[in-house]
């Protein structure tokens, strides 16, 4: 077995990723090896720490230092794999520094625009209840667009009002399945039937078959108060979760965040907002007051 399938077992059977985050790495192991031949004519057991940064910086000439941040981590896990399999005797990608990251505060929609969105879709129809059962569970529960669209029947718990999901890397997590979103959720099942090709998954394209995450963000283009991904619902849970009380140990088990450093995030959006409310309300705020 060559290294290059080497490689992709480690990853899937060893580490327990999922598909598409072996299909990343295993890009990102693909690019290097690319780039280390057609420039220097090198195999990757002759590869030296010169080469891993000519191969950086001709990355930061097109990427953003997020995108390079992922491949230079992504490449650790290949460094730490080659001196495991003793093609490389030092990890010559843990000497490259991390780029900083930039701050990032997603988009995310307020309560009322949440609310009219799933709202305003009248569920008269198989598409219409459909969309109103899709953007009530990302908003709702939480879930990453992924973990909706791979989301089984046998995953739905009515009974017990809970859903069992499957997130990165297979790991499993129990979120609550609310009132409304449980009843948006039945109706669309009532319909789904009627159209379904296929008996496992549960949001379905007019074909009757697995609905794609790209069908998702158009409808929600057309449809979403302000611009918004998938994934800016999930922002959404998770900062009106916070605004309302919420513990963030509670968030990161219901957005199951494997590091609470992760959910911290939400709490620079919560403290943004109380801030701009303490510097236009409070007496005492420095920036209202006003000079003799």
């Amino acid at each position: 077995m060559d290294i290059a399938n080497k490689y992709k077992r480690y990853l899937s059977v060893e580490k327990g990723l999922s598909i598409k985050s072996v299909e990343a790495y295993m890009r990102d192991y693909y690019e290097y090896e690319s780039y280390l031949y057609n420039n220097f004519g090198k195999s990757l057991e002759k590869s030296q720490i010169s080469d891993v940064k000519s191969f950086i910086f001709e990355l930061y000439k097109k990427n953003k230092a997020t995108s390079i941040l992922r491949k230079i981590s992504s490449l650790r896990v290949l460094g730490k794999f080659l001196v495991r399999e003793g093609v490389l005797n030092i990890n010559i990608f843990e000497e490259i520094p991390l780029p900083k990251r930039g701050k990032y505060l997603p988009t995310f929609l307020t309560v009322d625009e949440a609310f009219s969105l799933i709202e305003s879709i009248n569920p008269d129809n198989f598409i219409n209840a459909r969309n109103r059962a899709i953007f009530d569970l990302l908003y709702s529960e939480g879930l990453r667009v992924s973990e909706l669209t791979s989301l089984k029947l046998s995953q739905i718990d009515f009974k017990n009002s809970c859903i069992r999901v499957l997130g990165k890397g297979g790991k499993e997590r129990i979120v609550p399945l609310g009132e409304r979103a449980k009843n948006s959720l039945l109706k669309y099942l009532e319909l789904r039937n009627k159209v379904a090709k296929e008996n496992e998954h549960v949001f379905l394209n007019k074909s009757g078959y697995r609905l794609s995450v790209r069908t998702i963000q158009r409808w929600l283009d057309r449809l979403s108060p302000k611009k918004i991904t998938p994934h800016g619902l999930r922002h959404s849970f998770a900062t009106h979760l916070l605004e309302g009380g919420a513990d963030l140990r509670s968030i990161q088990e219901l957005l199951g965040h494997e590091s609470i450093s992760t959910t911290q995030k939400y709490l620079h959006i919560n403290f943004d907002k109380l801030a701009k409310i303490y510097d236009k309300c409070h007496p005492r705020s420095k920036r209202n007051e006003q000079q003799d």
